[in-house]
């Protein structure tokens, strides 16, 4: 018999909602990262008949040795500051200028509700 849960279906649906990512699906329900957590968390989504469509990799199990390391909420509102674009952004928190890069950091400057306006706001480059 497996482990027995330590979150709700209501959790879960909640997770989804307010996330961008399954990694912060699996970390916001309270799970460690891993290969498990993210088939149990997806499957269970699956069951309950979620709209997954914000979440990266929808449907697809999530590797999480290629996830973008935690941000630091402080270094991500004082990279936003300083910048005006968001590949700037990414550059001033030392990060790779990938697709997934950029979705993980505008999100989360989006869960932050960091105003983006000031800097980025003027080239037309608000977090949607």
């Amino acid at each position: 018999m497996g482990r027995r849960r330590t979150w709700t279906d209501d959790d879960l649906i909640a997770a989804v909602h307010a996330s961008c990512s399954w990694s912060q699906v699996v970390r916001t329900i309270g799970l460690a990262k891993g290969s498990s957590a993210f088939r149990t968390v997806q499957g269970h989504a699956a069951r309950l008949g979620l709209d997954l469509s914000h979440l990266s990799t929808p449907g697809v199990t999530v590797k999480p040795a290629r996830s973008v390391p935690d941000l630091d909420n402080e270094a991500l509102v004082d990279a936003i500051r300083k910048s005006n674009s968001w590949a700037a952004v990414l550059r001033e928190l030392g990060l790779d200028a990938s697709g997934t890069t950029y979705k993980r950091v505008q999100c989360a400057a989006t869960a932050l509700a960091i105003d983006t306006a000031t800097s980025l706001g003027r080239l037309g480059l608000l977090v949607p």
